[in-house]
């Protein structure tokens, strides 16, 4: 019997499209996808056509024959994947389960349920979600909320800073995972509208985080190329729309209310998850979208193929290639390839560095541990087949038949045992480890004692200095200045102390009585002069009176003859242009005496071009009248001599100022500024602080004290019952890694201070003594202490966290 020719399943789905055609197999949900000639090929396997015959005809069709062996490389090719009718011995072969659970612990797929059924239901109930009208009122809304977002970012960013509560972590995972089901029905109800099939929902655990998928697959076999794009828009469009949505509640909701917190969740988490998947350079809707819209499938595996390709031909002999791209897909694998995987680099490199030192920083020896099986997580592909190595191969295999020879009760027993041992008999040493500090045993800071400009600085930094060598000189020019001002006051005063001891000078007392007589002179013409204006204001103000007077007496007359011709021409006896004469003579017996009135305003307040300003003359008066008892108190007291006051004062105005020229003096032997202690200079670049204006008692350098430094170590209060003084003490700077200091604990605080890194809670500071011949250790720096506590058996040292636990915090449930 011969061997029957090969076979296309007749159940595959197909699907041609632009320049390619996809295969569905209905019983594994795979999708492939065969160029032009693949699928003139898989078109002719009839199961009567020989392969011979499949050969010329695809030379035919194409222009040249296939090279020997392909065609049936290709046939073998699709028997494996099962594209192709089974014979008997196939059937006979058992398939593969079907598995609702697939991935890794990093990235865990749970099928839950067949949608299809649901989904038909759906579909006839949510038509309106397909309809022009809702495009265009979903894009209102999303403009809205964005234009709202914009507008009250700070009112948003605020409100969601008091969200950070221990009661909204559950409502908003809960949130979340419902807006995330709604964005996987959108992708699954777009897929059914556009005639395709949703066979697979589930959920999906991606890095510990619980989410709803649903399997859209169907959509690679549209035809159309804006149905695929339309599947995969659906979800972020209508997660958008969803967004939009909160952002308007949260602005027209009461703040601090449970439905603003909800919209704020949405508005938060939504757009977070937005920006992530609609970012191309991951496999998630972004990339997507822009692999169907460059009609380019698998873009990532190709682009990182060619890079790979690319790179080996720099460093060997480039092998052949199966397919040649062309030179669009060049340039769109080179940059595609370029920005995903620096991408994808940087990110993970990120995630784990943070993560790393967040869980070793945290949980120490633990944590790490915790961090590798991470790791070897997320690596888990590349390990094994690094792994899958031929001496890697062979020596598993020769341990795994040796371990495999024991009966299982003895590989259980010899393990319990060896545990047991280990656990309750060997010794551990206990060490309890945290950051530290470097302080100076001993320092000083050198200080300006007074005010001044750095005008010379002597020393450099790193530079040993001795007690009472020169540091920096500061500019005297002002105390110098100071100086001589202060000596020329201490000749004046003592001047006139003199003059105050010889009395006044018969010069001295004629110059006095004749500044009397010329002030008696001036008082005299000021009263006079006072006098005359007050007569002639009295004789103005009389005349102004008067004239008030006589323009009151013409005003009442014009107004009565005005009543009179009003009452004459309303009876026509008189014409209009003597009414209106006479309406003028009152209007101007009503100006005149306005302007009399004016003028009597005028002389009260006193005119100064008619009468001088009475004011200025009393003023003048008075002054003179001053300055007349000034001078005879100036002669009564040049007459009577110099009095014992102001000679005891003028003798204290001098010890004063002898006294501050002391003080100067002093000052001016401070400006050179001196280090009270012998060490090292660790101010930086202290030469550039010439022209530094200095303040008494402001910092000039520091000098510490290094051949025996202080280390500060934050030991958390957990941990601190196991610290005693005297423990040996190993520590390690950041900066010295190969090197370890070693001292012993010299003192424990008293009390515990609150870190500013909240999780580590309060600490205690222990200080230990290192001893630093080589002046390696420096103020400030950082790293790492580990303090010896002694040996424990490593049941205790494992589990002493735990029993902490259980005997603190599980104690105080009960």
């Amino acid at each position: 019997m011969g061997v029957a020719e090969p076979k296309l399943r007749s159940d595959l789905v197909i699907s041609r499209q632009d320049d390619a055609v996809v295969l569905k197999d209905p019983v594994t949900g795979r999708f492939f996808r065969f160029g032009d000639a693949e699928h003139f090929i898989t078109s002719q396997l009839d199961g009567a056509t020989p392969l011979d015959v499949v050969r010329r005809r695809a030379g035919e069709a194409f222009g040249s024959v296939p090279e020997p062996g392909m065609l049936e490389g290709f046939v073998a090719s699709l028997r494996r994947i099962g594209l192709l009718e089974a014979d008997a011995a196939a059937l006979d072969r058992p398939t593969a389960r079907y598995r609702r659970t697939r991935g890794s612990p990093l990235y865990l797929r749970l099928s839950a349920f067949d949608p299809d059924s649901l989904l038909d239901r759906m579909i006839g109930k949510v038509g309106f979600f397909f309809t022009p009208a809702f495009l265009v009122l979903s894009a209102a809304v999303i403009a809205l909320g964005l234009g709202i977002a914009l507008a009250e970012w700070s009112d948003i960013t605020r409100d969601l800073q008091r969200l950070w509560r221990f009661e909204m972590i559950l409502a908003a995972w809960l949130i979340v995972f419902a807006v995330t089901t709604a964005h996987e029905f959108a992708h699954s109800l777009t897929c059914k509208r556009f005639g395709g099939h949703v066979h697979e929902m589930g959920f999906l655990l991606i890095y510990f985080q619980l989410a709803f998928y649903c399997n859209v697959s169907d959509a690679w076999l549209f035809p159309e190329k804006r149905k695929r794009l339309g599947v995969t828009m659906a979800g972020p469009y209508f997660e958008m729309f969803l967004w939009a949505l909160a952002v308007i509640a949260w602005r027209i909701t009461e703040p601090g209310t449970w439905p603003s917190a909800v919209a704020l969740v949405v508005v938060a988490t939504s757009a977070f998850k937005l920006f992530i998947n609609l970012n191309p350079l991951i496999k998630l809707d972004g990339y997507y979208l822009l692999s169907d819209a460059l009609g380019i499938h698998n873009l990532r595996a190709r682009a990182f193929g060619y890079l790979k390709r690319r790179l080996s031909a720099l460093v060997a002999s480039p092998g052949r290639a199966t397919e040649e791209p062309t030179p669009r897909e060049r340039r769109v694998y080179l940059a595609y390839g370029l920005l995903a995987g620096g991408y994808s680099a940087w990110l993970l490199s990120w995630v784990a560095l943070a993560m790393g030192g967040w869980l070793t920083e945290r949980y120490q020896g633990a944590g790490a541990i915790v961090y590798t099986s991470l790791l070897g997580l997320a690596f888990q592909n590349p390990l094994r087949r690094w792994s899958a190595r031929a001496g890697l191969s062979a020596w598993r295999e020769r341990v795994n038949a040796r371990w495999k020879a024991l009966h299982g009760p003895v590989r259980a027993l010899l393990l319990l045992g060896l545990s047991l041992a280990v656990l309750f008999l060997a010794p551990w040493q206990l060490t309890v480890s945290g950051d530290f500090s470097v302080a100076p045993r001993h320092n000083s800071d050198v200080r300006a004692e007074v005010d001044g400009i750095i005008a010379e600085v002597y020393i450099d930094e790193g530079q040993r200095v001795a007690a009472g060598e020169l540091i920096v000189r500061l500019a005297d020019r002002d105390y110098r200045a100071e100086l001589r001002a202060v000596g020329a006051q201490i000749d004046e005063t003592l001047a006139r102390l003199n003059m105050l001891r010889a009395g006044p000078r018969a010069e001295e007392l004629r110059l006095a009585r004749q500044n009397v007589e010329t002030a008696e002179t001036r008082r005299e013409h000021a009263r006079r002069r006072y006098e005359e204006a007050e007569q002639m204001q009295a004789a103005r103000l009389a005349k102004a009176t008067a004239d008030v007077a006589t323009g009151e007496e013409r005003l009442r007359y014009a107004r009565k003859d005005l009543e009179r011709f009003r009452a004459l021409f309303a009876t026509e006896l008189i014409s209009r242009r003597t009414l209106e004469e006479a309406q003028e003579l009152a209007g101007i017996r009503e100006k005149e005496l306005v302007a009399a009135r004016a003028e009597l305003g005028t002389v009260s307040a006193g005119d100064l071009s008619s009468t001088g300003d009475l004011a200025g003359f009393r003023k003048e008066m008075a002054v003179a009248q001053q300055e007349a008892e000034e001078a005879r108190g100036r002669l009564r007291l040049l007459a009577a001599g110099s009095r014992p006051e102001e000679i005891e004062g003028a003798e204290a105005v001098l010890a004063r100022l002898v006294g501050q020229r002391s003080h100067l003096e002093d000052q001016l032997r401070l400006v050179m500024v001196r280090s009270a202690v012998a060490g090292v200079v660790t101010t930086p670049k202290p030469r550039e602080k010439i022209g530094q204006y200095l303040k008494k008692g402001d910092l000039v350098v520091e000098v510490h004290e290094f051949e025996t430094v202080r280390a500060e170590i934050a030991i958390p209060e957990r941990e601190i019952g196991d610290v005693k003084v005297g423990q040996a003490v190993v520590v390690k700077a950041r900066a010295y890694p190969e090197r370890a200091f070693q001292g012993r604990v010299t003192a424990i605080a008293p009390a515990a201070i609150k870190e500013e890194e909240g999780w580590r809670g309060k600490v205690f500071r222990v200080t230990t003594a290192l001893e630093n011949p080589d002046l390696l250790l420096r103020p400030e720096m950082t790293g790492t202490a580990k303090i010896y506590c002694g040996e424990r058996r490593l049941l205790n040292v494992l589990t002493r966290r735990l029993a902490r636990y259980l005997r603190v915090e599980f104690w105080s449930w009960w």
